[in-house]
């Protein structure tokens, strides 16, 4: 699992519903959590607390902005991923 991906599908999503306000807001903590939280890892630490900042940022994301069915089904299965990997390691 690659966070790197969900990003890749998050700036997809926003280019395809073009936000505003606070749907653009959400896309934002998103990426900002998901790239600290990489950043960290790098590192070699691994910070629990901005993965689930970027898990709740991504679930913001699906349940609130307006998202095509494939995106959102992407986006589900990104945050599976997240979910599971803050299982495993966390």
């Amino acid at each position: 699992m690659r966070k790197s991906h969900v990003q890749q599908d998050l700036r997809r999503s926003e280019r395809f519903a073009r936000p505003s306000g606070k749907e653009k807001e959400r896309y934002y903590n998103a990426q900002r959590h998901l790239s600290q939280f990489d950043r960290q890892l790098a590192r070699g630490r691994f910070d629990k607390d901005k993965l689930d900042e970027a898990i709740d940022d991504v679930k913001n994301v699906v349940e609130n902005n307006t998202l095509s069915p494939r995106d959102r089904d992407v986006l589900t299965g990104d945050l599976r991923d997240l979910r599971e990997l803050r299982r495993t390691r966390g």
